[in-house]
């Protein structure tokens, strides 16, 4: 079965059993559009209690009530729906990053005043040994003890100021460390690509035939350069055995066609992983730059034998990519140097935010 259709099988045997209790992990991945809507509507009548995980949003702010987040090693539940669970967490972490950054702007104030009575002091002491130098061994008022009084007295006052402005620094720096403010990941991507030489790309003719069946027949799929095209269909319909067909027959040179399957199965996985551990320190960054700019943390995906579904598609989509196209990548600005595998003349630009 296709993975929609085994979506459909595992979804529709757990609600036949009319449990107390139903975990749903992705419940709509593949799903059809048809599939979906009667997906929600029985969900909308199940009284039970459920729990959800989903990076679809219309299913969170339609069925939860609650939303319970996992992030940065912590489990916090939030009242209402996604967005508005959202809007409060997003609140709460500007809040607690204005908090961190105006610590860090006073732990800053404090080290540049401490630095600045360390250097009076130093330059005191300085002139007052020099004056002591040059003097005679007769010119009693510059040696006076009431002069050396004064001079230790404010050296001690310096001293005590000093110490406490370090103490006052110290502090803030542990107030500082108490913050738990993550790095932002996520971006922009900008790939670089030139028009394909030949006109006519992939293509596939005749029957589709899936474990001795028949999809389909008299099938003719051409696709030409510069063309975009939707392929779909209901559940089981045959669009990935089709696509999988179109890449059997292509004869693109290497490196000129990247296909990112429906799903990756755990060898499959464990390949890439391992694929992307065994490159060249230059490869293995770029790729783990644009898994940083679609939002993941690289170093987690590495430490990890097994990454997530999402993840292991954005290893995917990196190291294809690193494979296949020019590209650069930015966090705040927009590209301005040459792309690595880009060349000629006829060079476009094709940016893609990501969220």
């Amino acid at each position: 079965m296709s993975p929609g259709e085994r979506k459909r099988w595992q979804v529709g045997g757990a609600l036949y059993q009319q449990p107390e209790i139903l975990l749903l992990d992705e419940p709509t991945n593949h799903l059809d559009a048809d599939a979906r809507g009667l997906l929600l509507g029985t969900l909308d009548r199940y009284r039970g209690v459920g729990l959800i995980v989903t990076h679809d949003r219309a299913v969170l702010n339609r069925l939860c009530r609650r939303i319970m987040r996992v992030s940065d090693g912590a489990v916090t539940l939030w009242q209402g729906g996604y967005d508005g669970a959202r809007m409060a967490w997003e609140s709460q972490e500007r809040a607690e990053h204005d908090a961190y950054q105006g610590v860090r702007a006073e732990k800053r104030e404090v080290k540049r005043r401490l630095t600045d009575k360390r250097r009076t002091a130093a330059t005191k002491t300085a002139q007052y040994k020099r004056r002591i130098r040059s003097a005679g061994i007769k010119d009693k008022d510059a040696r006076s003890m009431e002069k050396k009084g004064r001079f230790e007295g404010g050296q001690k006052q310096g001293s005590h100021e000093i110490s406490l402005l370090r103490q006052e620094a110290k502090r803030l720096g542990e107030v500082a460390s108490g913050y738990d403010i993550q790095r932002e990941l996520g971006g922009e991507l900008f790939f670089d690509y030139e028009p394909a030489r030949r006109r006519r790309l992939l293509s596939f003719s005749g029957r589709l035939h899936v474990a001795g069946a028949t999809l389909a027949r008299e099938i003719d799929v051409l696709l030409e350069r510069g063309q975009r095209v939707l392929l779909t269909g209901p559940n089981g319909a045959g669009k990935s055995t089709l696509l999988a067909a179109l890449v059997r027959q292509a004869t693109l040179d290497e490196g000129r066609l990247l296909h990112l399957p429906q799903e990756l199965n755990e060898p499959e996985t464990r390949a890439l992983v391992s694929g992307v551990r065994a490159m060249d320190a230059t490869s293995k960054g770029l790729v783990l730059g644009i898994v940083g700019v679609l939002g993941s943390d690289p170093k987690r995906i590495l430490a990890s034998e097994l990454p997530s579904p999402g993840e292991a598609r954005k290893l995917l989509i990196a190291s294809g990519l690193d494979e296949v196209a020019g590209f650069c990548y930015s966090t705040s600005q927009p590209i301005i140097s040459t792309c690595p595998r880009s060349s000629g003349s006829k060079r476009r630009w094709l940016p893609f935010r990501v969220r």
